[in-house]
């Protein structure tokens, strides 16, 4: 049996930080809660804050995704559709403003306001290391995004 992995977020993406409660159905049947997590990229480019929201990023859309494990930057994580297309809210500027992002993973955020992402869902760093223990190099299953907001606000 596969896990699987809900994102339920209750933020905004204006908002900094992470608002979305994460659990993970282990293969055994064991539900593991309390981690928190963001479904949103940065709210503006860190390089020119006014740049903000769907004019820095593509958000990616609630739904159902499949995930393996696979390395970020050097260390472990979790990529989306093997890197495929995933479809987002909005037109994204860094994909010619078609309506999807690619290369999207489960990765630690950078810090507790700042969630270090450009469309990838994130785990704040102070839950990561919990995070990510419970998979390892053969790891596959659902990722379920579901938030409060689903807009640009």
């Amino acid at each position: 049996m596969p896990f699987i992995v809900h994102f339920y977020d209750k933020g905004k993406w204006s908002e900094l930080g992470y608002k979305a409660e994460v659990s993970i159905k282990l293969p055994t049947g064991t539900l593991v809660k309390g981690i928190r997590g963001s479904t949103f990229p940065n709210p503006y480019k860190p390089k020119n804050p006014e740049i903000k929201l769907d004019k820095a990023y593509g958000c990616i859309q609630t739904g159902e995704y499949k995930f393996e494990m696979y390395p970020y930057k050097g260390h472990p994580a979790l990529l989306l559709n093997k890197g495929g297309k995933i479809p987002t809210i909005n037109a994204n500027p860094n994909q010619n403003d078609n309506h999807y992002a690619t290369e999207i993973f489960v990765h630690k955020g950078w810090n507790e306001f700042w969630r270090g992402s450009a469309a990838c869902l994130t785990i704040h760093p102070d839950d990561w290391d919990v995070f990510i223990s419970y998979f390892d190099d053969n790891s596959i299953g659902t990722i379920i995004v579901e938030r409060e907001y689903n807009e640009i606000a």
